[in-house]
Formats: structure tokens, sequence, C-alpha cells
């Protein structure tokens, strides 16, 4: 399989047992249906590389992600949202540093992930009319060529 595929699938099948969300494709809230709350998406982004080994191949890169968890509230709220927000957050920061397992290295493979990191948690939205949440995060996980 290539590396993003074996990246992919790993996170989402392991996020989705801890946390017991739903898997989807979305990337906005409006795209889902009441039964399919609460949600998670990852979504691919860039590829980076990142060095040369002595002999002039390429050993480093990384490669960017978006994490999007879609969640309900009840209408004015907003406390209750913004609770529930940094409960995830929180959870997603323990599991991306600890929890996460890279996909085993069995020697089939051009690369081994060696690392995964946030970079960004977006700002939430201060709407107290508001009944579907998302909660985007952004990060990075890094690979060396073997």
């Amino acid at each position: 399989m290539s590396r993003e595929t074996d990246f992919s699938q790993a996170f989402t099948i392991q996020f989705r047992d801890a946390t017991l969300f739903n898997i989807t494709h979305a990337t906005k809230h409006e795209e889902l249906a009441p039964s399919d709350f609460p949600a998670f998406s990852l979504q691919l982004g860039r590829t980076y590389y990142h060095g040369l080994d002595n002999e002039g191949y390429l050993h480093l890169g990384s490669q960017d992600f978006t994490l999007r968890m879609f969640f309900k509230s009840s209408q004015l709220a907003l406390d209750n949202a913004l609770s529930s927000r940094g409960t995830y957050i929180t959870f997603v920061e323990s599991f991306i540093s600890s929890g996460f397992i890279p996909p085993t290295f069995t020697g089939a493979e051009m690369y081994r992930i060696t690392s995964t990191e946030i970079t960004e948690v977006l700002p939430p939205e201060y709407d107290k009319l508001l009944t579907n949440h998302v909660i985007t995060i952004r990060g990075r996980y890094n690979y060396v060529f073997v």
C-alpha cells in the first residue's frame, strides 16, 4: 500500500475505535445527516520532502492532514458546546501524542512513519444558535525513507 493509504487507514480505524465517532468524508457539518453525528473526517494535505541522504536520495518527508470532528449540542447552550470542544481537543492532543500507533513497518515499504504532531487548532464559532459544531485540527505526520 502507499504511505498515504497506510497512514489514513491506521489513523481512522484507531481514532474511530477510541472515540466511537462515525467516519465521514464531510468537510462541513451541513453535509451530515442528523444520524451521522458525532463524526470525524480526515483529509490528507500537502507533502513535503525535507532532506537527501549522502547519495542524493530523498531521506525525510512529512505530510499535512486535517482532522475535523463534528458534534451536536443544544441550542442556546454555548457554554456546554465550548466545554465539549475543550474535552475533545484534549482527547485529540492525548491521542496524537501517545495513543496513535503508526502503521507497522513490514520491510516491503519504502518508508516508515516516525511521528505525528498537531500544528494548529482553528478557533471555535461563537454562535449560541448553532447546534452542529465542527472542530478543525491540522497536523502533520513525519516519515523517513528506508
